[in-house]
């Protein structure tokens, strides 16, 4: 895609008829192809391709103010930063279009420092560079005054960004706060749907920490205005976009306390009345939010069911709760016979990503048996998947020991990720929700 977006549609699709034409019937290596793109664009390619595919590694832009100019550095990202240390510098050749407020971006390639014109470009115009921008206070301040007049890639670009840099300490997480409290209910559905997600990225690192109270109040707050123009009920004409916004909106705002969002659900979940569409999002609210009870009769509707698929979607809402206690409970209705042949790593997935220290600790005794009765592929992804939603820095030790058990040691790379995950949750905890903390605080005056 970046590489696509450098050269042109036009370019690129002719490069890669002059690959095939070439190559017909023929082996080839990646510089074959993009060879013929870079003769073909008069652009160099293929270093470009080669600093990609060659070395490790995601580019990290750092935006610096220098008076009317802006001056852009060049460096890495890492989710640990203090991974990077002692390690050896990467060096990129990246493909980067920036756009001034009110003017067409243009393309430049950076290596190590660049300057351009403007006090609050927007970089990676289109989001197409395979890197991550990082922005200075006022520059991002000022890019969420114009998030209204972005296109609706450059609103996710700057939201994923936020996220990922807010996560890793590299800027403040509250500029993820500022975007979202910026789009205007008119925005691309698509661009809505990515807030809400992230909105519930955010809730569920909070775990059970008291701060999550204050953090729903704004969450429901926030959508508002979209809440309002997409409705309740489905209107003829709309784009799929906007019923799998409509849907994934109702099921935040039932996480995030809107009652009278869970009581419509309930209703028609009780009265099998309504779209298909909002017959599953109700099935899944219902899930949700279930309590001891409707947990119990969820499971009896789905024990009594006999199409497979229907028993599927309702144990599949049942693993969505947030109660922590329901999920352990689920750990033994996806390990038991309630559960269709080759689902039980996906109900554990699902309510490991709700409450992963509940899911793991209701987990341990059927691990300390042996293999879990789970195909091996299955396994060895969904286990340390589970491990990787903790905080706890004790899940650490349990995910090794559990790789030593179960897996070789050259297929223990889902291990190795979950241990990066866990101690990426604790910095969050300990610096990119306090920091969201103190936006809401600010937000509230």
């Amino acid at each position: 895609t970046m590489l696509e977006a450098y050269v042109g549609a036009d370019n690129f699709r002719n490069g890669v008829r002059a690959y095939m034409r070439k190559h017909a019937l023929g082996n080839t290596v990646d510089s074959d192809l993009w060879r013929e793109i870079q003769a073909v664009a008069g652009k160099p390619v293929l270093n470009i391709e080669h600093d990609f595919t060659r070395q490790a590694g995601v580019p990290l832009v750092r935006v610096e103010s220098a008076g009317r100019e802006s001056r852009l550095v060049a460096g890495q990202f890492a989710e640990d930063p203090d991974s990077l240390k002692g390690a050896p510098e990467t060096r990129w050749r990246l493909p980067l279009a920036i756009a001034a407020s009110g003017q067409s971006p243009t393309t430049i390639i950076l290596t190590r420092i660049a300057s351009v014109q403007g006090t609050a470009p927007l970089v990676n115009a289109g989001g197409t560079a395979y890197a991550r921008v990082e922005y200075p206070p006022a520059t991002a301040a000022a890019l969420a005054d114009r998030m209204a007049q972005l296109s609706p890639m450059d609103q996710v670009t700057l939201m994923n960004d936020a996220w990922a840099l807010g996560q890793s300490g590299y800027a403040p997480a509250q500029n993820l706060m500022t975007y979202i409290a910026k789009l205007p209910a008119d925005t691309d559905p698509v661009v809505w749907d990515r807030a809400v997600r992230l909105l519930v990225t955010v809730d569920r690192a909070y775990g059970h920490d008291p701060s999550r109270s204050a953090f729903r109040r704004e969450a429901l707050k926030l959508p508002e205005p979209v809440a309002g123009a997409v409705g309740t009920v489905p209107r003829v004409g709309e784009s799929p976009n906007t019923a799998t916004l409509r849907s994934d909106l109702w099921l935040a705002q039932v996480r995030f306390g809107d009652i009278e969002a869970l009581s419509r659900a309930q209703r028609i979940f009780a009265s099998g009345q309504g779209s298909i569409a909002d017959q599953r999002a109700a099935l899944d609210i219902v899930g949700l939010a279930a309590n001891e009870s409707t947990f119990d009769a969820l499971l009896t509707r789905a024990q009594a069911a006999h199409d497979p698929l229907e028993k599927i979607r309702i144990l599949r809402a049942m693993a969505l709760t947030t109660d922590p206690s329901l999920s352990a409970r689920m750990v033994d209705i996806a390990l038991g016979p309630d559960a269709p042949a080759g689902s039980s790593g996906e109900l554990l997935a699902i309510a490991g990503a709700e409450n992963p220290d509940s899911v793991w600790r209701a987990l341990a005794p059927h691990l300390a048996k042996g293999p879990l009765p789970i195909d091996q592929v299955t396994r060895w992804r969904v286990v340390p998947f589970i491990a990787a939603g903790s905080a706890e820095t004790t899940r650490i030790d349990d995910v090794r020991h559990y790789g030593e058990q179960d897996m070789p040691a050259d297929a223990r790379r889902p291990v190795d990720a979950a241990v990066a995950s866990i101690k990426l949750n604790e910095r969050v905890k300990s610096g990119a929700l306090p920091d969201i903390d103190r936006w809401i605080a600010s937000h509230a005056r």
